[in-house]
């Protein structure tokens, strides 16, 4: 498809979109539309097989083109918001959450002025911006527009399902936004298990359940809440990103370091020698496969990289003192 539209996109690469004649309006528009559709969703391929220098290049034709899209509002505006986001995603993966944050905040404008503050398309990316506000640490700004948003979410005016995805991620972004503040642990909880109940009543094996199964794990372990429960809900987010990202997935190396968190923190609890050398060896376990992910997706020398590796190295030391 690319291939195919590059002889006409190729015309609005140019300085003056003044020097088109060669068509109409209309057959402009399509071909933007057309290009700005198929350089997002190349864009997207290459970001889930990792290959994220190939990435830049498309979505940053893919927003030009979307800019030059001259149709009706309601598509310009879904052109520039997909990709707005997409470009987001990728500045997200790179750790450049400034950057990030421009990208979300312009997209949740676009929808902002175009829809009323609860249709989906508001609420997906109001979700979109509490992630960059929570991973650039502005965590009170975060938790504010979290707050808000699910208190609209639930408002019986605004007529909601209240057993809907956009009601599931509300409860998710506000546990997420608290987890990261390590604060009411016990409230974080009460709503991760509310967007699990939900999300797995849509639909039982998609990346919104294992997002929040992993979720409720993590703040189940910083309770020290280390039983049964625990280990099945890590082993269940686990095997869901692996389902949908495969084993070399982003969301399957975070799984692999927040169990091998897990299991080093239970090896703290445990009594004898035997015990505490098995769960320190399966930390070291998932810390490793965590690693080759990593040096995969991010290179030797990223910041994530090293710190994860400084996890790796501090639970070989536990391992070498016992």
């Amino acid at each position: 498809m690319l291939n195919l539209l590059r002889p006409w996109s190729a015309d609005f690469d140019s300085i003056s979109t003044g020097q088109i004649d060669s068509m109409s309006k209309d057959q402009a528009n399509e071909i933007l539309e057309l290009s700005t559709i198929t350089e997002n969703d190349i864009a997207i391929v290459y970001m889930h097989r990792n290959q994220f220098n190939l990435v830049e290049t498309h979505c940053q034709r893919g927003l030009s083109y979307a800019r030059l899209y001259e149709g009706t509002e309601d598509k310009k505006t879904d052109l520039l918001s997909r990709a707005l986001r997409s470009f987001y995603r990728l500045r997200l993966v790179e750790g450049n959450y400034a950057n990030a944050l421009i990208f979300a905040e312009e997209a949740y404008n676009c929808y902002a002025v175009a829809y009323n503050p609860v249709h989906p398309k508001v609420q997906d990316a109001a979700s979109t911006l509490i992630e960059c506000l929570t991973c650039k640490g502005d965590l009170c700004k975060a938790e504010l527009f979290a707050q808000m948003t699910l208190d609209s979410l639930k408002d019986p005016k605004n007529g909601l399902d209240q057993q809907s995805e956009a009601v599931a991620k509300g409860y998710y972004d506000l546990a997420n936004v608290i987890t990261e503040q390590r604060e009411d642990l016990v409230k974080a909880e009460k709503l991760a298990r509310e967007s699990l109940r939900i999300r797995v009543l849509i639909e039982s094996n998609s990346h919104f359940v294992g997002n929040a199964t992993g979720l409720l794990a993590s703040i189940l372990v910083s309770q020290d809440k280390l039983g049964s429960e625990t280990k099945e809900l890590f082993e269940q987010s686990l095997a869901i990103s692996i389902l949908n990202y495969g084993p070399d997935g982003l969301n399957a190396a975070i799984d692999h370091v927040t169990f091998g968190i897990y299991y080093r923190k239970l090896a703290e609890k445990q009594q004898t020698v035997s015990t505490r050398k098995e769960y320190l060896s399966l930390s070291e376990v998932k810390m490793k496969e965590a690693l080759r992910i990593y040096m995969k997706i991010f290179g030797p020398d990223d910041p994530r990289t090293l710190e994860l590796l400084s996890k790796l190295s501090t639970t070989r030391r536990l391992l070498t003192e016992i």
